[in-house]
């Protein structure tokens, strides 16, 4: 096997999505019987869909909801009202603003991979409900194709500019299908004085590669070193320094950030990349949690990148279930060929 160069800037991983850096502020409103809120996604996986994951806005009045998946209007891209794969819709009720809710279906839907299906969100029976269901906000700038969002109120409208918060679950598998799945980023501030006062991910990879650069949003207040550590967690392959005075934003912004030398990294084999604060003015860095490490495999890295930290050079803590460090990511300039063993497959990404 050899390491050959990638034309281009490189391979980013995990992959960086900018947009997803905060949480969006598009929410649905579901105010009356009858209003209706529904994702448009493609099938991943041919299999049996047990659950749906969403996200609710602001729940003025809760009510019980009927979450149930249906095929889509070839014609309008709409939900046609008819189940899809013979499911039967699960409800929820108890609703809460801003929350989470994994809703299991009356009967699991038999899916083929690539059927396009409408994840539709309505009242069960309708009292009192005024809610919202909250998607992802991409700004005018990057208009959705798909996944999309689409309301009904008097009639559907599909909105032009926001991805659904919305997962898919398979019997402990789970597929993000929208923004980052139903993942929202969350802020944590730290510096050389704090503890911890180092916070990044530990990760594994399955084929050896050449780092070139790092790239990474932080919110850099403070001067900072972005550390990549070999396999023993204190010997430091590459340091890459912030300077706080040379940036274009005062806000959580991405950095790259090019290594004075590159670093080659081999394959199943434990390596940690971390912000390390140099002075006592605090960083802002985001962290993701999911609900199980399940459904942590939807995320950038998926179980094999997770949240790694420690206090004055001590002993790391790893939590190796369900946190990620949101926005540490390398450029690989070099990937193994795979000739004499196991090819390498790749996944398209995003920086």
């Amino acid at each position: 096997m050899t390491l050959q160069t990638i034309a281009g800037t490189g391979l980013m991983w995990p992959p960086s999505l900018p947009l997803l850096n905060t949480l969006g502020t598009t929410t649905f409103a579901l105010t009356a019987t009858g209003h209706k809120y529904a994702a448009i996604v493609r099938i991943p996986v041919t299999g049996n869909i047990t659950t749906v994951s969403f996200m609710t806005g602001t729940v003025t009045t809760s009510d019980t909801l009927s979450v149930g998946l249906e095929t889509v209007d070839a014609t309008t891209g709409d939900p046609s009202g008819t189940a899809y794969g013979g499911s039967v819709p699960g409800t929820v009720s108890g609703l809460a603003t801003n929350t989470i809710y994994e809703v299991t279906l009356g009967t699991q839907a038999s899916a083929t991979a690539g059927d396009y299906v409408a994840i539709v969100i309505k009242y069960n029976s309708y009292v009192a409900g005024n809610l919202q269901i909250r998607g992802m906000d991409n700004t005018a700038t990057m208009p959705t194709g798909l996944p999309y969002n689409d309301l009904f109120t008097t009639a559907w409208v599909k909105d032009t500019d926001a991805t659904p918060i919305v997962t898919l679950g398979y019997s402990g598998s789970y597929y993000d299908m929208g923004a980052l799945g139903t993942r929202v980023p969350v802020s944590t501030t730290f510096s050389s004085s704090s503890t911890p006062d180092e916070i990044g991910n530990k990760f594994t990879l399955p084929w050896p590669v050449r780092v070139s650069m790092f790239v990474i949003w932080i919110d850099a207040d403070g001067a900072v070193d972005i550390v990549l550590y070999d396999s023993d967690g204190t010997t430091a392959l590459a340091t890459v320094s912030i300077d706080d005075n040379i940036r274009g934003s005062a806000n959580n912004a991405r950095y790259v950030l090019p290594l004075a030398s590159k670093v080659s990294l081999v394959k199943d084999t434990a390596y940690r990349l971390v912000v390390k604060p140099t002075t006592t003015t605090g960083v802002n860095i985001k962290e993701i949690t999911a609900e199980s490490i399940a459904m942590l495999d939807q995320l950038p890295g998926g179980r094999n990148c997770f949240r790694t930290s420690r206090t004055d050079a001590g002993a790391w803590t790893d939590t190796a279930t369900t946190v990620q460090i949101y926005g540490l990511s390398m450029i690989f300039d070099q990937v193994d060929d795979g000739v004499g063993g196991g090819g390498v497959i790749f996944v398209s990404t995003q920086g």
